[in-house]
């Protein structure tokens, strides 16, 4: 009876880690495991704007590739993954329909002046010091919930007034045109 005890214990131990290992880890995998999301945020926008956009990174840990391929929120009623683009001399932003490609163990940044998810049609205004949920839709990993803050970056982010611009003024010509890219 007394042999039987310990191994009683570690069972009764494992069995409850199993059970609270998942909630420790929500929002983020264990190394080694899926896509890891990170430093999410937005910048304030006026009550007046329309559109906004979310920014974060992610590192796929996992084995095989994987691929970013949406993302929905209550905050807008469309988010669509774009990218900048150079053309004819212009700095245009364009949707990427078939999502950002993720190989193993590549980090990516969503980024003012770079990728980043546009948040078209917001439902309500993107307030500093306030958050809102963002699932993002991977081809492998699945979906990921992310809590986004909403805040202004600090002085070291160089594309500052170009974000503000984007957000407040990024109406209908730029839901008119799309383009494909991978990362």
């Amino acid at each position: 009876m007394l042999t039987r005890l310990p191994w009683f214990f570690l069972a009764l131990f494992l069995f409850i880690l199993s059970l609270t290992s998942s909630n420790l880890f929500a929002g983020n995998e264990l190394p080694g495991k899926g896509v890891m999301l990170m430093d999410p945020w937005s910048r304030p926008a006026p009550p007046v704007a329309v559109n906004g956009a979310a920014y974060l990174s992610f590192h796929n840990m996992g084995p095989e590739q994987d691929r970013l391929v949406g993302a929905r929120s209550s905050i807008s009623n469309r988010v669509e993954i774009h990218d900048h683009i150079m053309e004819d001399g212009l700095m245009k932003m364009r949707h990427i329909e078939d999502g950002i490609s993720l190989k193993s163990g590549e980090r990516v940044e969503l980024e003012p002046g770079g990728k980043h998810l546009m948040l078209l049609g917001l439902n309500e205004p993107l307030v500093e010091g306030e958050s809102f949920q963002l699932i993002l839709q991977f081809e492998k990993a699945g979906e990921k919930s992310v809590e986004v803050k909403i805040q202004e970056k600090s002085a070291g982010d160089s594309h500052g007034d170009e974000a503000k611009e984007h957000g407040e003024n990024h109406g209908n010509k730029h839901g008119s045109t799309s383009a494909s890219h991978d990362s």
